[in-house]
């Protein structure tokens, strides 16, 4: 008697969670989409498409077949501060932030029924690195216990994407250990050009003065040709 509970409450909730996300998902796939499309269709998933090209993967998401993407919204990442988000999406961190989307890759394209209970789902990361997904009693469907999932949707090419309400972190993996991104120097101040003046009057102080300047050279130069004038009336004869 308590085995036929048991199986009628299991049917309750697939048919529970099958009903809750066919009315509507956060990203709907057209026939001819791969996951990159279906992701790239949606801007509540922009930070986690930007995430797959940081690391170069997204290709492998657009073109293997046959698995399952569990995609955080920007929502999602929003929950991170702000400085690790950051951090993450920093090309120095490029090896981190791979470890933890492929985390996000499960090796099999489940259907909805599947989100009811599938307790060992091997990930990218490999079989040491599963994630679980289950459904409670009242329907609500959870990865690894604890991160609640908002939708569902297939893309017709290459897999399922699974929406969730949270990053997930692989087993032992640290966030604090990431580098901080880096911010850019501010640019150096440029020194204005000097201002150049058209003044005629002279100057005064303890700066040079261009028209004395400009008298003595003139004197000079009078009393240097009266010189040689004289010079060559003395010796015309």
């Amino acid at each position: 008697m308590y085995g036929i509970r048991v199986f009628l409450r299991r049917i309750a909730v697939a048919l529970l969670v099958v009903g809750l996300f066919s009315v509507g998902t956060a990203a709907q796939a057209q026939n001819d989409q791969n996951l990159l499309q279906v992701l790239e269709a949606d801007p509540d998933f922009s930070t986690f498409e930007q995430a797959l090209r940081t690391a170069r993967i997204e290709d492998s998401i657009a073109f293997t077949d046959n698995i399952t993407l569990l995609a955080p919204t920007n929502e999602a990442f929003a929950a991170l501060s702000q400085t690790t988000r950051d951090a993450l999406l920093a090309p120095q961190n490029q090896t981190a932030l791979l470890e933890v989307l492929r985390y996000h890759v499960v090796l099999s394209s489940l259907e909805e029924t599947d989100l009811v209970e599938s307790p060992e789902l091997i990930t990218l990361l490999g079989a040491d690195q599963n994630v679980a997904i289950g459904a409670t009693t009242e329907g609500e469907v959870l990865v690894n216990e604890t991160v609640g999932v908002a939708g569902f949707s297939t893309a017709p090419v290459n897999g399922s994407l699974v929406v969730i309400s949270e990053v997930l972190l692989p087993e032992g993996f640290d966030l604090n250990s990431l580098e901080p991104a880096l911010t850019p120097e501010p640019a150096s101040p440029v020194n204005p050009l000097p201002v150049t003046s058209n003044e005629t009057t002279p100057r005064t102080g303890g700066g040079f003065n261009y028209a004395t300047g400009f008298g003595a050279g003139v004197l000079l130069l009078v009393l240097a040709i009266t010189l040689k004038s004289k010079r060559n009336l003395r010796y015309s004869f």
